[in-house]
């Protein structure tokens, strides 16, 4: 089968780009012909692409071909304006825009772009189907292609478009409808999600539930595998040592500087607003610079539990680090904290706070958080814990929590299987939840709050895998005994880790459900039901 993917911007980065790069890849090694259309102007990185057509204003196409056999790059030439839907920088564009930000003038443009450039690849390389990625505007586009040429397309939708952009901007809900309206079929990763998908569209399109399609987003399972436990140490320690160039996050000095901070405020009894400043003074896309020394002094015998996302009051990270000193006071574990944000400094002075037994500080500590934007209703465990915690807090001298600061999967991938329990506390609603299946892809128990996205995660494991109850990977949303539950349910997953049969269970799952080779066998049973 000759198949066309759009996707209007890179290969590598956000969650959409991934999907992108490995549905891509797999497709092809699958036997299929396939041409993948975006923005990235450097995929000659990636081993699987076999030549890169930029197709230019003009109409002409110039080719780089890169080796006999792969999937075929086109990048249409859109213009110096990227359209996005949350800003970011972008190599080779001079300017970065959210789609509700253009000019009808600047949209149009973009349209034509791309229709041009798509157009002229189904008729030349004759591609059976399209398939569109996100809400907009690659549905809006193969819709017009498809008046041109009859190709059917099918759309599959991912969060970002909806959230940022759909949802509250008129302009881009009527692209919206038009590429929904006009798709043989509509993907989305999970039930939860399709709920999301209707609620916003079923008054105006109450038929596009016969067109929803479940097909779960996909996992690296070549990637995230498990790692024995006597193997760790040296695993890491050889990544950090060969992947040496990306530790250019906080560095020594300034971790140094930041502790003598706490000691001060500790001094003075107040947490001032000044400790969200400290994540603007480093980068905060790269591992600590002394990660590679840190990290030797984990004790590898002992229990691990990791977090892993982005350290703002929505991912949760602050309920797992008082689940963990909760913990602590029955189970010996280590802590690993893998992410960046502008709440690190403050999660960090808290595990100070607490492994000392300084009670005083955890008052003015959380009156400094409800500053943040969004995390009033954010922290309610968290103040119920402290109402209860504050005059009765112990020190706690044998814990032990480790930040790395980011990691990406060259790294992650090795650190990840290291951990017995990966603990997602997250507090805003999440459509999919991909490290939750990179945890269990590496068989790693992850547990995760039982709402959104992650619940339907969740239950697939819970419910194929015969060492599992229910609720054995979730806890409550609800404030009230949050934190005491995740601490028993990291307890709970602590014991059933002892069994390795648990972790290849877990695994077996993800291959069998969420591996790109399951993955592009659904979506292949889809292209071929509409072009039958």
């Amino acid at each position: 089968m000759r198949i066309g993917i759009l996707h209007g911007w890179m290969l590598s980065g956000s969650g959409s780009n991934i999907y992108v790069q490995n549905v891509a890849r797999t497709l092809w090694e699958q036997g299929h012909e396939v041409h993948l259309f975006c923005q990235d102007r450097d995929t000659a990185r990636f081993p699987f692409i076999s030549s890169i057509r930029m197709h230019n204003l003009d109409g002409s196409v110039a080719e780089t071909v890169l080796c006999p056999d792969g999937v075929i790059v086109h990048v249409p030439d859109i213009g110096p304006i990227l359209p996005v839907f949350v800003w970011d920088r972008y190599p080779h564009f001079e300017k970065v825009i959210e789609f509700p930000k253009m000019s009808f003038g600047a949209l149009q443009s973009y349209l034509d772009c791309n229709t041009d450039a798509i157009a002229t690849s189904v008729q030349e390389d004759e591609l059976d189907i399209l398939h569109a990625n996100h809400a907009i505007m690659m549905p809006a586009i193969a819709r017009e292609v498809s008046k041109r040429t009859s190709i059917p397309y099918l759309t599959a939708l991912h969060a970002s478009a909806l959230v940022y952009s759909v949802k509250d901007d008129p302009t881009c809900f009527e692209q919206a409808f038009n590429g929904l309206e006009g798709a043989s079929a509509v993907l989305v990763g999970n039930e939860y999600f399709k709920s999301q998908v209707m609620e916003m569209f079923a008054e105006r399109y109450p038929e596009l539930s016969d067109k929803i399609v479940e097909v779960p987003l996909g996992v690296d399972t070549s990637i995230f595998k498990p790692t024995p436990r006597n193997e760790c140490a040296k695993v890491i320690a050889t990544s950090l040592k060969d992947n040496s160039e990306q530790l250019l996050g906080r560095d020594a000095e300034q971790s140094r500087t930041i502790r003598q901070t706490f000691y001060e405020w500790i001094r003075k009894g107040e947490v001032p607003q000044s400790v969200f400043e400290f994540a603007k003074q480093y980068s905060q896309k790269h591992p600590d610079a002394d990660l590679q020394h840190r990290i030797a002094s984990i004790d590898w015998e002992k229990p691990v539990v990791m977090f892993v996302g982005r350290l703002i009051p929505g991912k949760g990270a602050h309920d797992l680090l008082i689940a963990y000193y909760e913990l602590a006071k029955r189970v010996q574990s280590q802590l690993i904290v893998v992410g960046a944000g502008p709440m690190r400094e403050w999660l960090e002075a808290f595990a100070m706070f607490r492994r000392f037994g300084i009670g005083s500080m955890l008052a003015p500590w959380l009156d400094a958080a409800k500053k943040l934007p969004d995390s009033e209703n954010l922290l309610s465990a968290a103040v119920e814990w402290v109402e209860e915690t504050a005059t009765s807090c112990e020190p706690m001298l044998d814990t032990k929590v480790l930040f790395t600061g980011f990691l990406d999967h060259t790294l992650l991938q090795h650190l990840l299987p290291c951990a017995d329990v990966a603990v997602f506390p997250s507090l805003v609603p999440e459509s999919f939840g991909l490290v939750t299946l990179e945890a269990a892809s590496a068989g790693v128990i992850p547990l995760v709050t039982d709402f959104s996205g992650l619940r339907d995660s969740a239950l697939v494991f819970e419910q194929s895998i015969a060492e599992l109850a229910e609720n054995d990977l979730r806890f409550p949303l609800e404030p009230q005994n949050r934190v005491q539950t995740i601490a028993n349910r990291i307890e709970h997953a602590l014991t059933l880790s002892k069994s390795s049969a648990l972790g290849k269970s877990l695994r077996a799952t993800c291959e069998r459900v969420y591996s790109w080779q399951a993955v592009t066998a659904s979506l292949v049973k889809v292209y071929e039901s509409i072009t039958k």
